[in-house]
C-alpha cells in the first residue's frame, strides 16, 4: 500500500470515529435533556387583554391629552414532577413560535430579555397533612378469619409538597385583533438550574468565632445559637457577604462548582427540625432567625447544603388551543 492510500485509510478511520464520538455525545446530551424536560409539565391558565385610558389635567392648556396603552399576556403554571435536584426556574419564558388556528405563523415581536426579567426563582413548598391509609378490606377480612388483631392504622403525616411555578408572557396586542379566534400552539422555553447531586456539611448549633468553609469560596461563622424550652435564635455571618437582591441568579450567570442552597436544623439522631428556604439564588448565608413550637426537640447542628455542578438547561413546551380575548 503507498503512502497516498495509507493517508487516505487513516484520515477515512480518523473522520469515522470523530463522528461516532459526536453521535454518541449527541445523543447522550439529547437523553440529558430529555430526562430533565420530564421534570416540568406546562399548562396555560389565563389570557388577558388590558386597556387603560388615562387623561391628565392641565390647567395651562386647553387641549387634554388622552393616553391609551394595551397589553396582552399569558399566565402559565410550571409544575414541578420531581423536584430532585432542581434548583430554580426562570421568572419568564422565551416564545419561539406561534401559529394561529388555520396553521398560519404568527409574527413573534423579537424581543431581548435581560438577566432581571430571567432571575431564577427557588421552588417554594407548602406543608400539608397526608391523611392515614387505611388497610384494604380483604386484609381486614384475612386478619378476622385468622382472629389475628385489627392492623393498626397509621397517623396523618405532614408532608412538603413543591406548588406550580408562576410565569407570564408578553403577547403582541394585535394578535386579539385578528380574525382569527385562538393560537393553535405556542412553542417557547424557559430555563432551569439542575444540579448533578448535593453535599451536606453539619457545622454545630453552638456560638464560636471559627469560620468553617461551607464551598471552596463561601464561609460561615455561628454569630449566636441560643437554644432553651422549645424555641431557638441562631445569627450567622457569610463571608463573601453578598445581598441577594443584587446578585440574584439568572441564565446569564456564571456558576461555581458548588452553591449553597439552602441549611436545615438537626436535633439528636439527624432529626430534621427545621428547614430555612428562600426563594431567591443565591442562599444568603449570613442573617438571623428565631422560632420555636412545643415539638421542636433540642436542635444540635445546621446542616448546610450544597448543590454540586448546578447547569443552566433550556426546558422546551407547547402550549395548545389557546382562545383569544376580542379588543
Amino acid at each position: 500500500m503507498n503512502t497516498t492510500r495509507q493517508f487516505v485509510v487513516l484520515a477515512t478511520i480518523t473522520l469515522s470515529l470523530g463522528f461516532s464520538a459526536i453521535s454518541a455525545e449527541s445523543k447522550d446530551e439529547f437523553k440529558a435533556k430529555k430526562k430533565f424536560v420530564d421534570k416540568f409539565k406546562v399548562k396555560w391558565t389565563r389570557i388577558s387583554y388590558s386597556k387603560t385610558v388615562s387623561l391628565n389635567n392641565k390647567e395651562d392648556s386647553a387641549d387634554q391629552q388622552q393616553d391609551v396603552s394595551e397589553g396582552m399576556s399569558l399566565s402559565c403554571e410550571v409544575n414541578i414532577l420531581d423536584s430532585n435536584h432542581v434548583l430554580g426556574i426562570s421568572q419568564s419564558a422565551v416564545i419561539v413560535e406561534m401559529t394561529d388556528d388555520k396553521g398560519g405563523n404568527i409574527n413573534i415581536d423579537s424581543k431581548k430579555f435581560d438577566s432581571f426579567q430571567m432571575r431564577y426563582e427557588a421552588p417554594r413548598y407548602d406543608r400539608q397533612f397526608v391523611p392515614p391509609t387505611r388497610p384494604a378490606k380483604w386484609k381486614t377480612v384475612v386478619r378476622s378469619a385468622l382472629r389475628l388483631p385489627p392492623e393498626k392504622i397509621s397517623k396523618p403525616q405532614l408532608v412538603e409538597r413543591v406548588r406550580p411555578t408562576r410565569m407570564q408572557l408578553d403577547l403582541n396586542v394585535g394578535l386579539g385583533k385578528k380574525s382569527t379566534g385562538k393560537i393553535s400552539h405556542v412553542k417557547g422555553y424557559f430555563y432551569a438550574l439542575i444540579a448533578e447531586s448535593y453535599e451536606y456539611v453539619d457545622v454545630p448549633f453552638k456560638t464560636s468565632d471559627k469560620w468553617v468553609r461551607l464551598t471552596p469560596d463561601v464561609e460561615v461563622q455561628i454569630v449566636d445559637a441560643w437554644f432553651k424550652d422549645s424555641s431557638y435564635r441562631l445569627s450567622t455571618k457569610g463571608r463573601p457577604d453578598r445581598m441577594p437582591s443584587t446578585n440574584r441568579l439568572s441564565f446569564e450567570s456564571s456558576l461555581p462548582k458548588q452553591l449553597v442552597m439552602n441549611r436545615q436544623l438537626v436535633g439528636p439522631d439527624d432529626k430534621l427540625i427545621r428547614y430555612h428556604r428562600s426563594p431567591f439564588l443565591p442562599y444568603r448565608i449570613g442573617g438571623s432567625s428565631s422560632g420555636g413550637s412545643t415539638n421542636m426537640g433540642q436542635i444540635t447542628k445546621i446542616r448546610y447544603v450544597i448543590a454540586v455542578n448546578p447547569t443552566h438547561y433550556k426546558i422546551p413546551f407547547v402550549l395548545e388551543d389557546i382562545p383569544l380575548p376580542k379588543p
